[in-house]
């Protein structure tokens, strides 16, 4: 599935650190030999994930309430999923992450309502209602031990996705997401156009204005999609459609740090 892009970084802080409900079984020593014995390690998948609140405090808050990742279909798990460890001679790691049957991953991410709040009692609710559905070909996390550089490639497509941006009484429904080539009618789950390709890197840079000298550097080597908005609401009316058409975003560099 390909999550919207505000959401990815949270979506991969998430699915690194949370704790999984996973069907487990305990390894013999003989398994665990075999396992040894080989180049790298292979780990099937299926979960569901369900967080209360997601809260990050400065000096007001910012939560995210009731979040949920799981299978396209609502109560169904994340399944299909197989995930290759490689630890090459060089030092790098490789984690991949593709379906176990070749066809796509399909899954879902939503959360009920995100919003802020103060320290006096005050509070606005910036969105609700955000549900996104769609498939995941294949994602790959590199760990680049020269160079310190953490790479995530991804192909994957949104199907379906819809939320509220309550503080702006404005709602988009049907939204969907492909790679650039993709042709509405024409183009299936089968063709590499349904996909977007995202290649984000995570690194430390030098930066003379932190307290440190440094900062977490963030870069889009490679994005692009075909974007189309079923309907704008505003007020409860739809006042249109919206498309986007051949997004290319490239060479583009964020720096984030401490103020």
């Amino acid at each position: 599935m390909k999550y919207s892009n505000a959401g990815a970084l949270a979506l991969v802080i998430v699915s690194t650190s949370m704790p999984l409900h996973a069907d487990v079984k305990p390894l013999s020593d003989q398994q665990l030999g075999d396992i040894s014995g080989q180049t790298g390690v292979t780990l099937e998948l299926e979960t569901k994930v369900d967080i209360g609140q997601l809260k990050y405090t400065d000096e007001g808050s910012l939560n995210i309430d009731d979040i949920t990742l799981e299978g396209a279909i609502p109560g169904s798990l994340l399944d299909d999923v197989k995930i290759e460890i490689d630890l090459l001679s060089d030092g790098d790691a490789v984690i991949k992450m593709t379906p176990i049957s070749g066809t796509p991953i399909d899954a879902s991410f939503s959360f009920g309502a995100m919003g802020l709040s103060g320290l006096t009692g005050e509070s606005t609710q910036l969105a609700s209602n955000f549900n996104s559905v769609g498939l995941i070909r294949n994602r790959i996390y590199t760990l680049d031990t020269a160079t310190g550089t953490f790479t995530r490639f991804s192909e994957t497509a949104t199907t379906d996705l819809d939320v509220d941006f309550d503080f702006l009484a404005v709602s988009i429904r049907d939204v969907t997401i492909h790679g650039k080539d993709f042709e509405p009618g024409i183009t299936t789950a089968a063709d590499d156009a349904f996909y977007t390709t995202t290649e984000m890197t995570f690194s430390a840079i030098a930066n003379p204005r932190t307290a440190s000298g440094q900062a977490l550097n963030i870069g889009f080597s490679t994005y692009n999609a075909d974007i189309y908005v079923g309907a704008v609401e505003i007020g409860g009316k739809s006042i249109g459609q919206l498309a986007i058409d051949d997004l290319v975003v490239s060479n583009t560099n964020l720096q984030i740090y401490g103020h």
